[in-house]
């Protein structure tokens, strides 16, 4: 997986935990999806702490301006 595609699943599944819609479980689920995605990216050596932090805070910004 290159850079680019990564950054877009990441975005995808941020959201999805962003939203905390549904029951506990799945809430839990799309948390440890989350996380596990997390992990990947650093580990993998495709994004550091810091790049992950700011897609993180761009997709929470976008969030913010479209409500």
């Amino acid at each position: 997986m290159n850079k680019a595609d990564c950054k877009k699943v990441f975005v995808e599944k941020y959201k999805i935990y962003q939203t905390k819609k549904g029951n506990d479980y799945e809430n839990a689920v799309n948390f440890g999806v989350y996380l596990g995605m997390r992990d990947m990216m650093i580990r993998s050596g495709l994004f550091t702490l810091e790049e992950i932090d700011e897609i993180e805070k761009s997709v929470s910004n976008q969030k913010a301006v479209s409500a």
